[in-house]
């Protein structure tokens, strides 16, 4: 999902050295890189680059155990989030590569960009998925926004420019997210070369949520 436009940053530096964060909040992050449970997040994102040019398109995230994968329209990438290794497959180049340092981006709360505060905020109840714990992580040029289920899986999320600005923003909503996986042999590197994405989850969802905290949607 949104974690696929941050992939390719690069993995940086860890939260575990950010001061700002209390131990709740240190926790929940924490619950996001590590959980084990099983499921496949059909979602879709809405961004605007710097000059606040929109473009929507959806998102795969696929994930078992320790293992991940994450499929959007240009990229396909797999990662053991326990040894981090990756791989990242280029759609239109049809090129495999090995890639160990896009598990910041894919394992959970992305990690990098200079971390300043993590902070827990007031949780939210969602028609759909219950109690979600709201997470912002402040960097040097964001703010990011997270809503998490128990078991550490990221349900909505929301950058924002830390200055204000409108621009640049990625949302990203969740179209269904269920405890099925599409196939039985998908987490092999191989397999990054056919999509899993059913033409069902290739259309924006009928509502979007302001998650961004501020009352504002990235894709307004």
């Amino acid at each position: 999902m949104m974690r696929l436009a941050a992939l390719v940053l690069g993995a940086a530096l860890l939260v575990g050295a950010d001061k700002g964060a209390d131990q709740s909040a240190r926790a929940l992050l924490e619950r996001t890189k590590t959980t084990t449970a099983t499921y496949a997040s059909y979602g879709w994102l809405y961004q605007r680059d710097d000059e606040g040019n929109r473009t929507d398109t959806w998102a795969l995230e696929l994930h078992r155990g320790e293992l991940y994968r994450g499929e959007g329209v240009k990229i396909r990438t797999l990662v053991n989030c326990r040894t981090h290794v990756g791989w990242l497959y280029d759609i239109a180049s049809d090129t495999l590569t090995r890639n160990d340092e896009i598990w910041a981006g894919a394992c959970g709360i992305f990690s990098g960009g200079q971390i300043a505060a993590v902070d827990l905020l007031a949780p939210i109840s969602d028609r759909r998925f219950g109690r979600l714990d709201v997470l912002r992580v402040t960097d040097r040029h964001n703010l990011r926004y997270y809503a998490i289920d128990r078991r550490g899986v990221i349900i909505r999320s929301a950058w924002a420019a830390a200055n204000g600005s409108p621009a640049p923003c990625i949302q990203q909503e969740p179209i269904a997210i269920l405890q099925n996986l599409p196939a039985d042999t998908l987490f092999v590197p191989d397999a990054l070369k056919h999509s899993l994405v059913p033409e069902r989850y290739r259309t924006a969802p009928k509502t979007v949520q302001p998650l961004a905290l501020s009352g504002r949607r990235c894709g307004d």
